[in-house]
């Protein structure tokens, strides 16, 4: 029996030459979608209230979430209404004495939550300390 060792040609295919570019756009996907800014979701889908104000938020410390039907997210984790002043009063000790001053909270409010709601919940983080109050609003079509 003879063994042959001679190597088998294949013919050229136009294809072989793709197979690199190939492999850098997919490494340049995976790039970008992981060197990408990621956010964490709310926790509730809301609908913003609409705003002819440019003005840009500073930058958020605690992020309330309001739905329409009064359920409440305080960094996305859902918060029973009882204990919402209670939340509030557990953030502000974990900060320290410089940062209870600059304190602030974002509030992301769904359009269709009545305003009497809306003021109570302002009215509660006011009476906790919290002084720096921010309303979140989508620009207005």
């Amino acid at each position: 029996m003879i063994l042959n060792n001679a190597t088998v040609k294949r013919p050229k295919n136009d294809d072989d030459s793709l197979i690199p570019l190939i492999n850098i756009v997919f490494l340049m996907l995976i790039f970008f979608i992981v060197a990408g800014q990621i956010q964490p979701s709310d926790g509730a889908k809301v609908e913003p209230a609409n705003s002819i104000s440019e003005a840009e938020l500073a930058p958020e410390r605690l992020k309330i979430v309001i739905t329409e039907d009064d359920q409440l997210f305080i960094d996305g984790a859902q918060v029973p209404q009882e204990a919402f002043a209670r939340h509030l009063s557990d953030y502000l000790e974990t900060l320290s004495s410089e940062q209870k001053e600059n304190a602030a909270v974002v509030i992301k409010a769904d359009g269709n939550l009545s305003v009497d709601h809306m003021q109570g919940y302002v009215k509660t983080i006011k009476t906790s300390g919290i002084a720096h109050i921010s309303l979140m609003t989508q620009p207005s079509e």
